[in-house]
Formats: structure tokens, sequence, C-alpha cells
């Protein structure tokens, strides 16, 4: 009898998540157009945040770079070379062509257009 019971009970759990699942992933009731076009213009911000991070952590690289170099010619000392400027400028543009290829993989498999 006990047994009966506990597989009513387990088949009534298992018709109430049914319930609770379709409740949820139904468009009309979850407004799932809404919180989609939220979730796209989160990751549209996303991405133009990390270009403009990256290009201004890029941009200052190359001047604090750049700078030490200036500087090194002018004392004499020759601690920077003109090859030093141009391992960050290669350094920087590895970086750019992984963001860049990031975003077009982000923009390919997400379904969004790169903006």
């Amino acid at each position: 009898m006990k047994a009966l019971k506990k597989l009513k009970s387990k088949g009534h759990e298992a018709g109430q998540r049914l319930a609770v699942f379709l409740a949820v992933y139904t468009p009309l009731m979850a407004m799932a157009d809404e919180w989609d076009q939220k979730a796209v213009q989160v990751a549209k911000n996303i991405r133009l945040g990390m270009f403009a991070i990256g290009g201004s952590l890029a941009l200052l690289s190359l001047l604090w770079v750049g700078i030490g170099w200036m500087i090194a010619r002018a004392n004499g000392d020759h601690s920077k070379t003109f090859m030093d400027y141009v391992n960050q400028v290669i350094v920087i543009a590895a970086v750019g062509a992984a963001l860049i290829l990031g975003a077009w993989a982000w923009a390919y498999f997400g379904g969004g257009t790169v903006a």
C-alpha cells in the first residue's frame, strides 16, 4: 500500500514539474521576445565595450613603449630600441587579430552582427 502511495506521489510530482516547465518555457507566458532582445542588446554592449577597452589599452601600451624609447634615446643609454617598439606593435597586432576573430566567431555562431 505504501509503495502505491509513493508511486502516485512521484507521478503527481512529475506532473507538477511538467506543468511548471511548460509555464516557464512557453514563449507567450515567459514573454520571450522581450527578454531576448534585452539579452541581445547587453551582448552587443559587452562586445562594444571589449573593443573600446582593448583599443584604448593597445594605444596606451604603444604610447608607453614609444615614450620609453624616446627617453632612452635622449638619455643616450639605449635601454629601449626600435625593435622593442616593433615587438610591441606585433603583440598589439596579434591581440587585435584575436579580438577581431573572436568578435567574428561571436557574430557568426551567435547569430548577431558585428556592430
